[in-house]
């Protein structure tokens, strides 16, 4: 996480189902960013099938955290995390 520093994080949460196919299609992921005005590369997409998310996420340019539940480790493609909290304090340690 320190490549990315300390992030300026939109707050909208986007919840299935997704516009323009389901995962592990990225063309839904790459519209939300598009209309949130964020880069894909910038962007962070939790799921927790490693099948179809952190797929989905690689595809479109974005950075996958799974849930530790359903991904109890993780590779180079996606980090697993205990929710979203973890993420906070990833960025965030003095909060």
């Amino acid at each position: 996480m320190k490549e990315l520093g300390r992030p300026r994080i939109k707050t909208p949460v986007v919840q299935g189902p997704f516009p323009r196919g389901l995962p592990p299609n990225p063309a839904g992921l790459l519209l939300v960013a598009s209309e949130l005005g964020v880069a894909p590369e910038s962007t962070v997409y939790v799921g927790d099938r490693v099948d179809v998310d952190a797929v989905a996420a690689r595809r479109a340019g974005m950075r996958a955290y799974m849930l530790k539940s359903r991904a109890p480790s993780g590779s180079e493609d996606w980090i697993s995390i205990d929710g979203f909290s973890e993420l906070t304090g990833m960025w965030y340690p003095d909060h």
